[in-house]
C-alpha cells in the first residue's frame, strides 16, 4: 500500500511539475540600449522581474539589443511577417510607435489597464502624445528624454561666467558663451570648440518651434519653418557660427558619438544632447580621470523657452501572440512603469522620470538635492512641444541633412540656397 501511495505522490508531483513548466511564459523584449549604463539598466531590470514577479508568475524575460530605433522596427517587422513575433518592442516614439501602429500589429493597452484598475493617471502627460492611435493606447513611455545642454563647467567657471540652472539662454547670450569658450593655439588652430551642433532635426525643429513655426503642420504634409522664414533664420545663425570659428561643423557620419567624443576629451565646451545619455556621458569624461566638471542648463532659445522630447516607448505586438504572451508581457510592463524602477532608470541614466510617483521618489529627491542639474531635463517637460508625426519624415531628413551638409560642412551653398533646395525637394516629398 505505501508503494502504491508513494507512486501515486510520485505521479502527482511529476504532472503538476510538468504543467507548471508548460505555463510559464516567455516574453522577448527588443530594444536600442546597448552598452554602458542604458544596457546596463534594461538586464538589471529583466533580472530583477525574473526573480520576483516573474518567478511567482512564471514568466520569464529575455532581452535582447536589436541596434538602434530604426533597427528594431526593422527586426519587428521581418519577424512579424515570419511569425515569430517579439513580445514587447522598444520603439522611437514618434517616428517608430506610429510606423508599428499603422501595421495595425500593437495591442490597444486599455482594456489590461481596466481590468488591473491600473493608474494612467500616474504617467506624466507631456510624454503621452505618440502614445495613443485614435482612441487606441498603443504605448507607454520608458526610455524618454529631453535633449538640454550639456557643458565644461570648470572653463565656465574659470572664465567666471555663471550658467542659470532653471532658465535658458537667449541666442545673443548663447552666441557670446560660445566665442569666450573657444581656445586657439598659437599657430591660429582651434584647440576648444566652444560648441558643435548634431544634424538630428531633433534640435533644429526646437529651434523652428521657438520661433513660432515647427518641421511639419498637423497634416504632416508641409514643412511650415520653409516657408514662413524660421528655417532661414536657423540656417543663417548656424553658417554663421561656423564662420565666426567658435562652432565646430558636424561629422558627416555618426556625427552624436563624435560629439560626444569629444565633449569628454574636453575638446569641444558645449553639447545638445538627450538626458538619456547622461549615464554614458559622465561616464566617458570619469573614464579619463574626471578632468573637468559636468554643468547642464536649459537649450538656448531663439524666444520662447522650448524643448521637444524624445526617446523610445514600449509597445506590446499583438500580431502572432497569445493572450497569455500579451498578459505576461503587461506584467513586465507595469514592472518597467513602477516607482521603483522608473525612478531607479532615471539616475542610473538620465532618462526622465515617466511616472509622477518616480519623480516623488526619495532616491530621485535626494539624487537632485545633492545634484540639481540632474532635474533639468525634467524640468524642461513643462515647455515640452514635439512636431508632428509625417508620413514622409524619413525621406525629408534625408534631404534635410543633404542641405544642411552643404551648408555647414562643405561650406558650398549660403543659408538662402539650401532654403531654396529644400523648397525644390519638398515640392517632390510633400506635394
Amino acid at each position: 500500500m505505501k508503494k502504491w501511495t508513494g507512486l501515486v505522490l510520485l505521479v502527482i508531483v511529476c504532472c503538476f511539475t510538468c504543467c507548471a513548466l508548460a505555463e510559464n511564459v516567455t516574453v522577448e523584449v527588443w530594444h536600442p540600449r546597448g552598452a554602458g549604463a542604458n544596457g546596463d539598466m534594461i538586464a538589471a531590470s529583466v533580472a530583477e522581474f525574473n526573480e520576483t514577479v516573474g518567478a511567482e508568475k512564471g514568466i520569464t524575460v529575455v532581452e535582447t539589443f536589436q541596434g538602434g530605433y530604426a533597427e528594431v522596427v526593422t527586426a519587428t517587422m521581418n519577424a512579424v511577417a515570419a511569425g515569430n513575433s517579439p513580445e514587447i518592442v522598444v520603439v522611437e516614439n514618434s517616428s517608430g510607435t506610429p510606423v508599428l501602429s499603422g501595421e495595425g500589429i500593437l495591442a490597444d493597452l486599455r482594456p489590461l489597464i481596466e481590468r488591473d484598475a491600473w493608474d494612467l493617471d500616474n504617467v506624466q502627460s507631456g510624454l503621452l502624445t505618440y502614445c495613443y492611435e485614435g482612441d487606441e493606447l498603443i504605448a507607454m513611455p520608458y526610455i524618454r528624454s529631453t535633449p538640454v545642454m550639456y557643458y565644461n563647467k570648470t572653463m565656465t567657471d574659470a572664465l567666471g561666467v555663471e550658467i542659470p540652472l532653471d532658465n535658458a539662454l537667449s541666442i545673443e547670450e548663447f552666441e557670446e558663451l560660445g566665442k569666450k569658450l573657444t581656445q586657439k593655439n598659437a599657430d591660429g588652430t582651434t584647440e576648444v570648440y566652444g560648441f558643435s551642433l548634431q544634424s538630428n532635426t531633433w534640435y533644429t525643429q526646437n529651434f523652428f518651434y521657438q520661433l513660432g513655426s515647427n518641421m511639419y503642420d498637423e497634416t504632416g504634409e508641409r514643412c511650415p519653418a520653409l516657408e514662413d522664414g524660421a528655417m532661414l533664420t536657423v540656417f543663417t545663425a548656424w553658417d554663421k557660427w561656423v564662420k565666426d570659428g567658435w562652432c565646430l561643423p558636424f561629422v558627416s557620419t555618426n556625427d552624436e558619438a563624435y560629439l560626444e567624443e569629444q565633449f569628454s576629451l574636453g575638446k569641444i565646451a558645449c553639447i545638445f544632447d538627450s538626458t538619456g545619455k547622461m549615464g554614458n556621458i559622465f561616464g566617458a569624461v570619469a573614464d579619463l580621470g574626471n578632468q573637468f566638471e559636468i554643468g547642464i542648463t536649459f537649450l538656448p532659445t531663439f524666444g520662447e523657452p522650448s524643448c521637444p522630447t524624445g526617446g523610445g516607448n514600449m509597445a506590446i505586438v499583438s500580431k502572432n501572440n497569445s493572450e497569455a504572451e500579451i498578459d505576461a508581457a503587461w506584467e513586465f510592463m507595469k514592472f518597467l512603469l513602477t516607482s521603483e524602477q522608473d525612478a531607479l532608470n532615471h539616475v542610473r541614466t538620465g532618462y526622465v522620470p515617466a511616472t509622477k510617483a518616480a519623480a516623488d521618489a526619495q532616491a530621485v529627491k535626494d539624487l537632485w538635492a545633492a545634484e540639481p542639474f540632474r532635474q533639468v531635463g525634467f524640468n524642461q517637460l513643462t515647455y515640452a512641444q514635439d512636431a508632428p508625426p509625417s508620413d514622409y519624415g524619413a525621406e525629408w531628413q534625408v534631404a534635410f541633412k543633404a542641405a544642411i551638409s552643404s551648408l555647414i560642412q562643405e561650406g558650398s551653398i549660403t543659408p538662402e540656397e539650401a532654403v531654396e533646395q529644400l523648397k525644390a525637394e519638398a515640392e517632390n516629398i510633400f506635394y
